[in-house]
């Protein structure tokens, strides 16, 4: 039996609980390979699903869901980066084997500062010792940014609660008021709880004020999922000196509200080539409904690059008409669409049923006037679009291309956008 330094007695470690730790690194390993296949088909199918289910319906389990996702990114990019670290320490070990004296400073014969710097290089032994705790760590860590997240939008769930009962109008004035009242005071408990939890426990240090948090805290302790992550913090906090403890309470809580930005990044690379391809003026199989893979990013669609039936079915995603664009319904309308630029406060207002206010949509150099446009969700992305069908039977068959462009002013205010957002050639076939 082996036992803790500071540890009583009775918190021996048992002598296979030692074994196992010595060869968790197997385990660790294993896990992350096995999850990291699960976790790289999960998300897609968790999003389709949702985007499926949930098409035209925003609520509570909508958003759960799509957090739901969000964790398991973080879980996926934890265990990539655990095996990469479990990757060199395994590399390490084998090199320690081959050469187990490491460096020999005196058969290099550096002088000066040369041989001082290679005099301060770890030993083999430090290196794979440290690589050992960092992978472990990472390990650790994944889990529990994970179990934060879902705690997080545990926490959140009240305010929903909250919301859809005063919005109700069959509820008294009266029952609205106190309902306001806890739901004022769940948020004041909110914040001291978020207080003591970026202070690694300010709350919890005096004896009076443990004595009256301690309720508090239990209550969010369990409401939100605290069993996922808490032990695990407080080993790392408990295990660090000075300001990095906070850094990393901090860091870790910084990762979880802004995930949504690091899950975005490989959508944005293919939304970056298809505008880099678009500017050149390649043609692209994305915007061929019969030659487009799962990966391509959705723009704008026509069913093929060959027309046979003198009339083309053209999709148009809903936020790729501006695109970085943030597109919301209008509260006071809900038949126009608002949306915001990233570079200006300008808002704008489109019905969602003449989108010829904002689209100029042409066949080679004639321009379709008067589209008639429908609000629909894609069939197999599930993305919310709308759709119009364009009439070739004057056209003969010959090679054409199709060009949709932005208007570049809408009520005298230019929109920050490139114009034009598809080119899409297509032969008519007849």
């Amino acid at each position: 039996m082996v036992q803790f330094k500071g540890s009583k007695p009775d918190n021996k470690i048992p002598q296979w609980l030692e074994t196992i730790q010595e060869n968790s690194w197997e385990a660790e390993l294993l896990l992350s390979a096995v999850l990291l296949f699960g976790l790289i088909q999960t998300p897609i199918f968790l999003d389709t699903w949702t985007r499926e289910f949930f098409a035209w319906n925003d609520g509570y389990l909508k958003t759960l869901l799509e957090n739901i996702n969000r964790g398991l990114e973080i879980l996926r990019i934890g265990f990539i980066f655990h095996i990469i670290v479990r990757a060199m320490w395994i590399a390490q070990v084998g090199f320690s084997y081959v050469y187990p004296s490491g460096i020999k400073v005196d058969a290099l014969k550096f002088k000066g500062r040369f041989r001082k710097e290679l005099s301060k290089v770890d030993s083999s032994v430090q290196s794979i010792m440290f690589l050992e705790r960092l992978a472990s760590t990472i390990f650790a860590i994944s889990f529990s940014l994970f179990g934060l997240l879902l705690g997080i939008v545990a926490w959140a769930s009240p305010f929903l609660g909250f919301a859809l009962l005063i919005e109700n109008p069959d509820i008294h004035t009266a029952v609205k008021g106190i309902l306001i009242f806890l739901m004022l005071s769940y948020l004041f408990l909110s914040f001291l709880v978020f207080i003591d939890f970026v202070t690694n426990g300010l709350l919890r240090r005096g004896r009076r004020r443990a004595k009256y948090f301690y309720h508090i805290s239990w209550f969010f302790r369990i409401f939100t999922l605290s069993f996922l992550y808490r032990k695990t913090l407080l080993t790392i906090v408990s295990n660090t000196k000075g300001y990095k403890k906070y850094v990393i309470t901090i860091g870790l809580l910084l990762i979880v509200v802004f995930s949504d930005n690091l899950t975005d990044m490989v959508p944005d690379h293919y939304f970056d080539n298809y505008r880099e391809n678009l500017k050149m003026g390649f043609t692209q199989n994305a915007n061929y409904e019969s030659k487009r893979s799962v990966s391509d990013v959705m723009v704008a669609t026509v069913q093929s690059d060959i027309i046979d039936n003198n009339v083309i079915s053209l999709f148009i995603k809903d936020i790729s008409l501006f695109g970085k664009f943030d597109w919301k319904e209008d509260e006071k309308d809900t038949s126009k669409i608002k949306f915001t630029t990233s570079l200006k406060d300008e808002v704008f207002n489109i019905k969602t049923e003449n989108l010829n206010e904002v689209l100029n949509i042409y066949v080679d150099s004639v321009q379709c006037q008067e589209l008639n446009w429908n609000s629909t969700v894609h069939p197999k992305t599930y993305d919310k679009g709308y759709i119009a069908y364009i009439n070739l039977d004057t056209l003969p068959a010959k090679l054409y291309n199709l060009i949709i462009k932005v208007k570049e002013e809408e009520d005298d205010k230019p929109i920050e956008k490139d114009s034009t957002i598809a080119f899409i050639p297509f032969y008519l076939n007849k």
